[in-house]
Protein backbone atom coordinates (compact mmCIF):
# COMPACT_ATOMS: atom_id res chain seq x y z
CA UNK A 1 0.00 0.00 0.00
CA UNK A 2 1.68 3.33 -1.18
CA UNK A 3 2.06 6.41 0.81
CA UNK A 4 -0.89 8.95 1.73
CA UNK A 5 -2.84 6.31 0.22
CA UNK A 6 -5.83 6.28 2.21
CA UNK A 7 -5.42 9.57 4.00
CA UNK A 8 -8.02 11.69 5.35
CA UNK A 9 -11.22 9.48 4.77
CA UNK A 10 -13.70 7.67 6.94
CA UNK A 11 -14.19 3.39 7.76
CA UNK A 12 -16.52 1.92 9.47
CA UNK A 13 -16.31 -1.82 10.90
CA UNK A 14 -13.17 -3.60 10.91
CA UNK A 15 -9.37 -2.90 9.13
CA UNK A 16 -8.18 -6.50 8.83
CA UNK A 17 -5.15 -6.13 6.27
CA UNK A 18 -5.28 -8.96 4.16
CA UNK A 19 -1.91 -11.45 4.85
CA UNK A 20 -0.85 -10.50 0.99
CA UNK A 21 0.10 -7.42 2.63
CA UNK A 22 3.89 -7.14 3.18
CA UNK A 23 4.45 -3.17 2.98
CA UNK A 24 2.41 -0.35 4.14
CA UNK A 25 4.24 2.97 3.10
CA UNK A 26 4.70 6.10 5.32
CA UNK A 27 1.38 7.73 6.11
CA UNK A 28 -0.69 5.32 4.31
CA UNK A 29 -3.79 5.56 6.48
CA UNK A 30 -2.87 9.04 8.07
CA UNK A 31 -5.75 11.73 9.30
CA UNK A 32 -8.79 9.15 9.37
CA UNK A 33 -12.10 8.04 10.88
CA UNK A 34 -11.97 4.37 12.14
CA UNK A 35 -15.11 3.24 13.56
CA UNK A 36 -13.22 -0.35 14.88
CA UNK A 37 -10.41 -2.47 15.02
CA UNK A 38 -7.68 -2.10 13.01
CA UNK A 39 -5.62 -6.20 12.53
CA UNK A 40 -2.25 -5.91 11.39
CA UNK A 41 -1.87 -9.20 9.51
CA UNK A 42 1.18 -11.54 10.22
CA UNK A 43 2.79 -11.27 6.50
CA UNK A 44 3.65 -6.99 7.75
CA UNK A 45 7.27 -7.20 9.50
CA UNK A 46 7.41 -3.47 9.16
CA UNK A 47 4.99 -0.43 9.94
CA UNK A 48 6.78 2.29 8.46
CA UNK A 49 6.34 6.23 9.75
CA UNK A 50 2.81 7.69 10.39
CA UNK A 51 1.01 5.07 8.74
CA UNK A 52 -1.92 5.32 11.32
CA UNK A 53 -1.34 8.86 12.61
CA UNK A 54 -3.54 11.34 13.42
CA UNK A 55 -6.48 9.25 13.09
CA UNK A 56 -9.93 9.03 15.29
CA UNK A 57 -9.91 5.54 16.31
CA UNK A 58 -11.99 4.01 19.20
CA UNK A 59 -11.53 0.11 18.66
CA UNK A 60 -8.85 -2.41 19.20
CA UNK A 61 -5.25 -2.63 17.83
CA UNK A 62 -4.13 -6.27 17.07
CA UNK A 63 -0.41 -6.64 16.05
CA UNK A 64 0.54 -9.91 15.08
CA UNK A 65 3.95 -11.52 16.53
CA UNK A 66 6.05 -11.15 13.43
CA UNK A 67 6.23 -7.04 13.76
CA UNK A 68 9.69 -6.17 14.30
CA UNK A 69 9.83 -2.42 14.04
CA UNK A 70 7.15 0.73 14.25
CA UNK A 71 8.01 3.38 12.64
CA UNK A 72 8.19 7.08 14.01
CA UNK A 73 4.55 8.73 14.95
CA UNK A 74 3.35 5.30 13.06
CA UNK A 75 -0.04 5.57 15.79
CA UNK A 76 0.40 8.55 17.33
CA UNK A 77 -2.01 11.77 17.97
CA UNK A 78 -4.78 8.43 17.80
CA UNK A 79 -7.92 7.41 20.15
CA UNK A 80 -6.24 3.98 20.51
CA UNK A 81 -7.95 3.08 24.19
CA UNK A 82 -6.57 -0.02 26.33
CA UNK A 83 -3.73 -2.26 26.77
CA UNK A 84 -1.19 -2.62 24.36
CA UNK A 85 0.64 -5.96 23.81
CA UNK A 86 3.50 -5.28 21.93
CA UNK A 87 4.67 -8.64 20.08
CA UNK A 88 7.73 -10.64 20.99
CA UNK A 89 9.15 -10.54 17.92
CA UNK A 90 9.30 -6.30 18.33
CA UNK A 91 12.95 -4.78 18.10
CA UNK A 92 12.77 -1.57 17.62
CA UNK A 93 9.76 1.43 18.29
CA UNK A 94 10.69 4.61 17.24
CA UNK A 95 10.52 8.26 17.89
CA UNK A 96 6.78 9.39 19.23
CA UNK A 97 5.44 6.03 17.48
CA UNK A 98 2.40 5.94 20.23
CA UNK A 99 2.78 9.21 21.79
CA UNK A 100 -0.57 10.84 22.98
CA UNK A 101 -2.63 8.10 22.18
CA UNK A 102 -5.12 6.73 25.26
CA UNK A 103 -3.22 3.80 25.73
CA UNK A 104 -3.83 3.00 29.59
CA UNK A 105 -0.85 -0.25 29.91
CA UNK A 106 1.51 -1.44 27.58
CA UNK A 107 3.50 -4.57 28.02
CA UNK A 108 7.11 -4.22 26.53
CA UNK A 109 8.66 -7.65 25.31
CA UNK A 110 11.94 -8.84 26.09
CA UNK A 111 12.96 -8.59 22.31
CA UNK A 112 12.31 -4.64 22.49
CA UNK A 113 15.88 -3.37 22.18
CA UNK A 114 15.11 0.07 21.14
CA UNK A 115 12.98 2.84 21.94
CA UNK A 116 13.07 5.95 20.24
CA UNK A 117 12.32 9.57 21.65
CA UNK A 118 8.74 10.28 23.02
CA UNK A 119 7.76 6.93 21.73
CA UNK A 120 4.91 6.81 24.80
CA UNK A 121 4.62 10.35 25.85
CA UNK A 122 1.26 12.37 26.32
CA UNK A 123 -0.56 8.90 27.09
CA UNK A 124 -2.46 7.84 30.32
CA UNK A 125 -0.46 4.79 30.95
CA UNK A 126 -1.14 3.49 34.57
CA UNK A 127 0.50 1.19 36.81
CA UNK A 128 3.77 -0.47 36.37
CA UNK A 129 6.02 -0.49 33.20
CA UNK A 130 8.99 -2.85 32.92
CA UNK A 131 11.88 -1.89 30.17
CA UNK A 132 13.37 -5.16 28.71
CA UNK A 133 16.94 -6.53 29.20
CA UNK A 134 17.68 -5.55 26.01
CA UNK A 135 17.51 -1.44 26.47
CA UNK A 136 20.61 -0.25 27.76
CA UNK A 137 19.06 3.24 27.59
CA UNK A 138 15.89 5.05 28.45
CA UNK A 139 15.45 8.30 25.57
CA UNK A 140 14.77 11.59 25.96
CA UNK A 141 11.51 11.77 27.18
CA UNK A 142 10.07 8.29 26.65
CA UNK A 143 7.13 8.35 29.09
CA UNK A 144 6.78 12.08 29.62
CA UNK A 145 3.65 13.47 30.72
CA UNK A 146 2.48 9.99 31.78
CA UNK A 147 0.75 11.59 34.74
CA UNK A 148 -1.08 7.84 35.50
CA UNK A 149 2.13 5.98 35.75
CA UNK A 150 2.94 4.64 39.23
CA UNK A 151 5.93 2.14 38.73
CA UNK A 152 8.77 1.75 36.46
CA UNK A 153 11.42 -1.78 36.43
CA UNK A 154 14.78 -1.06 34.89
CA UNK A 155 16.72 -4.11 33.95
CA UNK A 156 20.02 -4.58 35.29
CA UNK A 157 21.46 -3.35 31.69
CA UNK A 158 20.44 0.19 31.71
CA UNK A 159 23.16 2.50 32.19
CA UNK A 160 21.90 5.33 31.23
CA UNK A 161 18.79 7.59 31.50
CA UNK A 162 18.28 10.75 29.42
CA UNK A 163 16.45 14.02 29.70
CA UNK A 164 12.77 14.04 30.68
CA UNK A 165 12.29 10.28 30.75
CA UNK A 166 10.16 10.81 33.54
CA UNK A 167 9.16 14.43 33.39
CA UNK A 168 5.76 15.58 34.77
CA UNK A 169 5.00 11.57 35.79
CA UNK A 170 2.87 12.95 38.78
CA UNK A 171 1.56 9.17 40.07
CA UNK A 172 5.28 8.08 39.59
CA UNK A 173 6.29 6.56 43.09
CA UNK A 174 8.74 3.82 42.99
CA UNK A 175 11.19 3.34 40.18
CA UNK A 176 13.26 -0.08 40.99
CA UNK A 177 16.78 -0.44 39.77
CA UNK A 178 18.18 -4.01 38.97
CA UNK A 179 21.84 -3.10 38.39
CA UNK A 180 24.32 -3.20 40.93
CA UNK A 181 25.87 0.31 39.73
CA UNK A 182 22.83 2.75 39.18
CA UNK A 183 22.49 4.20 35.17
CA UNK A 184 23.91 7.56 34.92
CA UNK A 185 20.68 10.05 35.01
CA UNK A 186 21.12 13.56 31.93
CA UNK A 187 21.05 16.81 33.77
CA UNK A 188 17.22 16.75 33.21
CA UNK A 189 16.37 13.11 33.95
Amino acid sequence: IGSDAFVRNRFSGVLNLPESIRDVSTNAFNGNLFEGDIIIPKSLKKISGGVFAGNEFNGQLVLHENVEYIGQGAFSYNEILGEIWLPNSLKYVGNEAFANTRISHVYLPNSLGTMGKRAFADTPISGSVVIPEAIVSISEGLFENCTFLEEVILSKNVIAIHDRAFSQCSSLKRVVIFSDDPPVLAENA
